[in-house]
């Protein structure tokens, strides 16, 4: 990252229009920077608000699977640990993605230093402070919607593990299905892998890039 004496003699022009439209140019990105940060914690605060309501769910229906042991299977039991495993890990995924924040900003003090100077030093002082404080806000903004995606996917994990889970249980009490101990094998360890893997392949063939 360039200091802000740096980018200050890097902007070596002399005519005020091409500084004036250089100002453009930054202020259209550091807004757009902005619509990006906005969106990653508006993304994230929805996500967290979905997580809510499904916890509860989740503890209502431990409430009536568990209420009886002996009638629970152990793939009900896998598949409702996986559950709460992946929606755990959105709700940290969101976590990590609010905290993830620039605290680099331009204090209101920076227009003192301006006083007594010319049009176009004072335009190009200021350009310098909005630019080093750009470049430290690309970044962070990057990493939140970056955990917002992979908190998204766990989501869509739960959901599907949730879909999966209510399937198991009609199957058990209306047809009797009780899965051998291979099934239980093969369950666990794609859920093994999934867990360990999953974001990593997904990210590296670009199957969930937006």
């Amino acid at each position: 990252m360039e200091s802000i004496e740096t980018i200050r003699k890097m902007l070596s022009s002399s005519n005020i229009k091409v500084i004036l439209r250089c100002q453009e140019f930054v202020d259209e990105r550091a807004h757009l920077e902005r619509i990006r940060g906005e969106s990653a914690e508006r993304r994230a605060n929805i996500i967290l608000s979905t997580l809510g309501a499904s916890s509860a769910f989740l503890v209502f229906m431990a409430s009536i699977f568990f209420a009886n042991p002996s009638k629970v299977g152990w793939l009900v039991v896998i598949l409702y640990a996986a559950s709460s495993l992946w929606i755990s890990r959105s709700v940290w995924y969101c976590i990590k993605s609010i905290r993830t924040q620039s605290r680099y900003r331009v204090t209101v003090e920076s227009i003192f230093e301006v006083q007594g100077k010319t049009e176009i030093d004072t335009v190009k002082q200021l350009l310098s402070d909005k630019i080093w404080e750009l470049q430290y806000s690309i970044q962070p903004n990057t990493e939140r919607l970056f955990y917002v995606q992979r908190a998204q996917r766990a989501l869509m994990v739960f959901i599907c593990i949730l879909l999966l889970l209510g399937l198991t249980v009609i199957v058990q009490n209306y047809f009797s299905f009780k899965p051998n101990s291979c099934v239980l094998f093969v369950v666990l360890a794609i859920f093994i892998i999934f867990w360990f893997l999953g974001d990593y392949l997904i990210e590296k063939n670009g199957i969930w890039n937006h």
